[in-house]
């Protein structure tokens, strides 16, 4: 039973409570090639979200390659309104596919986790594609 629940806490759906708290360094992140392209799957887990493409304030992950960026398809997010007083946020919880136009083997991915009521620094993690 305590597997269930530690299932449960790590893969429920968006907005259910968690059980413990999470940190940026829960984030998973895989990466797969295919020909011109790496997909990107980051692991979000319960409690934390990261930023759509459609953002206007916080930073939507952003692909690197030797340091220079690569255009990438980021989804647009989930519409959250935290505060009536502010706009609309865009949020990606779960797991998030992003599609990097690249033919590179490793590179970086920035990113910058959130709970409801805090951010943390972004971070740049390292991503290989075998």
């Amino acid at each position: 039973m305590t597997l269930l629940w530690a299932a449960l806490a790590a893969a429920g759906p968006p907005g259910q409570a968690c059980l413990h708290d999470h940190t940026p360094d829960d984030l998973q992140i895989t990466a797969e090639r295919h020909h011109e392209r790496v997909v990107l799957k980051i692991e979000v887990p319960c409690g934390l979200h990261v930023y759509g493409s459609k953002e206007p304030h916080g930073m939507p992950p952003q692909v690197t390659v030797n340091g220079e960026p690569v255009p990438a398809r980021v989804p647009k997010g989930r519409r959250v309104v935290v505060d009536p007083e502010l706009p609309a946020s865009y949020w990606l919880e779960g797991t998030v596919r992003i599609e990097a136009k690249t033919a590179a083997h490793a590179g970086e991915i920035e990113l910058q986790a959130c709970s409801k009521s805090l951010c943390y620094p972004p971070e740049r993690s390292s991503w290989r594609a075998p």
